[in-house]
């Protein structure tokens, strides 16, 4: 929050020192402004749209024609630097999105390679191409029609436990010995019931590998 209370100081600074005293109305604004901001995020804009009007009638700015045009004026300078201290403070409080994609799983497997064939989810065969091909080749990626109707339907529904009957036929048939799922769907529990080995774990995915 350190720009925020920089922004704060400048503002006051600003407001005290340069042009006539504040009435207690225009105080009340600027601070109930601030204090707002402090509570919540969506108030952010409030301190900039009220103080740099005030500022801008408070200043007394120099005429471009003065001799002394190139030096800015103290309430010019605050105005210029009241957009980009808020911006650095809203870059910095803007939430930082999680990743998509099983990103420690993949770094796992980069630094613990496991031998055989990998079963992966739709969603996550284009970043497993990208980070793991040619050392490994995925499953199933994102493009759908390179893939035949029965496949979709019984060896990757075996998997999404669509067709839960045929997951130890599909597991065989493709001499699957990894897999790597996101966590929140049912496939990593079902396969650790049967035996399978849990050995990495994250909020976001799971990896196993087949018993000997």
């Amino acid at each position: 929050d350190l720009a925020l209370y920089a922004l704060l100081g400048i503002i006051m600074v600003g407001l005290s020192r340069w042009g006539r005293a504040l009435s207690l109305w225009e105080w009340a604004l600027v601070l109930g402004s601030f204090y707002l901001a402090f509570k919540s995020a969506k108030f952010l804009p409030l301190p900039f749209l009220i103080a740099l009007p005030i500022l801008y009638s408070r200043g007394n700015f120099e005429r471009i024609a003065h001799k002394d045009a190139f030096r800015l004026h103290p309430a010019m300078m605050l105005a210029v630097s009241l957009p980009i201290l808020m911006g650095i403070y809203l870059g910095h409080r803007a939430p930082k999105a999680a990743p998509p994609y099983p990103v420690g799983a993949v770094e796992f497997l980069l630094t613990h390679p496991q031998e055989g064939n990998i079963a992966n989810h739709y969603n996550d065969g284009g970043y497993l191409i990208w980070k793991l091909w040619p050392q490994k080749k995925v499953f199933i990626d994102g493009r759908a029609q390179i893939f035949s109707t029965d496949f979709l339907n019984n060896d990757y529904g075996a998997l999404t436990l669509e067709k839960s009957e045929s997951l130890e036929k599909t597991l065989d048939r493709f001499k699957i010995q990894v897999v790597l799922w996101p966590k929140r769907l049912p496939l990593g529990m079902v396969l650790e019931k049967s035996g399978w080995r849990k050995i990495y774990s994250d909020d976001k995915s799971v990896i196993l590998t087949c018993p000997p």
